[in-house]
């Protein structure tokens, strides 16, 4: 009789551990509990991002970033983390969980894009020129020059 007392409620014990859990992934996937902020983006490298990088620092000749990230996601503004901003930083200014590390510390540079205001991707990027403009929002018209001074950089004509 003991032993089937113990067996009930070790099952109620179990459901109420598999009810806890499947709440709080749903809260924790909300952003409802302590020290979870919402959603967690992809943090994937742009072939196309990456292959315009490279040709601009080999034939000198512009390419627009829209172009290069072509129909890869939609985006209509980004920003440039270096090595070793705050994590924390990145996913207050992003409004989402980017960087789940306390420091970013992925590639040499991290750009962050958002569309109407909400952060949709991360393309980490191994070219440490390309941190230049870090802590400001770059426009869908920014492009990739190449300058005899400066090398491979960004260039935003609207701001």
């Amino acid at each position: 009789m003991v032993t089937v007392l113990q067996s009930r409620g070790s099952r109620r014990d179990l459901v109420a551990v598999a009810v806890f859990s499947g709440v709080s992934l749903v809260l924790g996937g909300c952003g409802l509990l302590p020290g979870r902020r919402g959603r967690e983006i992809e943090v994937a490298a742009s072939s196309g991002l990456t292959d315009a990088v490279i040709a601009v620092g080999e034939d000198h000749e512009p390419r627009d970033v829209a172009m290069a990230i072509g129909d890869e996601f939609d985006w209509d503004r980004f920003t440039v983390y270096t090595i070793g901003t705050p994590g924390e930083r990145i996913n207050e200014e992003s409004g989402v969980i980017v960087e789940p590390g306390e420091h970013y510390t992925t590639q040499e540079i991290l750009y962050v894009f958002h569309r109407d205001g909400v952060a949709v991707r991360g393309v980490p990027l191994p070219f440490e020129n390309l941190a230049y403009g870090a802590g400001t929002w770059w426009g869908p018209r920014t492009r990739i020059l190449w300058d005899d001074e400066w090398g491979t950089h960004l260039e935003d004509p609207d701001a």
